[in-house]
């Protein structure tokens, strides 16, 4: 939810609180209490996985593509103790799109 938000148009992708907002409601959604999230916006020359300055891009003459990306994090507890596994740990993904 959050990245999708942020990559709908380059106004969107500055809009942090926004995707951060939407991150954190599919996470209620789901019924998961207690998730952090983060936002930034990069930007990237086709076919690299480098960042480069949005406005002052090296991209061979090309306009660097704009991204958003949403980091998402949650502290899983185990109901359960098993031997050699934490009771709990923190879960984290980062989803990352194009901005349209």
């Amino acid at each position: 939810g959050g990245v999708q938000y942020g990559a709908l148009s380059p106004g969107r992708a500055g809009d942090f609180d926004g995707i951060v907002a939407a991150a954190l409601a599919d996470a209620a959604g789901q019924g998961l209490p207690g998730v952090t999230a983060s936002a930034r916006n990069f930007c990237s020359c086709t076919g690299s996985s480098s960042t480069v300055s949005c406005t002052i891009g090296d991209c061979s003459g090309q306009t660097p593509n704009g991204y958003v990306e949403a980091t998402v994090q949650y502290r899983f507890n185990s109901v359960l103790r098993y031997p050699g596994v934490p009771a709990n740990m923190i879960i984290s993904r980062t989803a990352k799109m194009r901005v349209q």
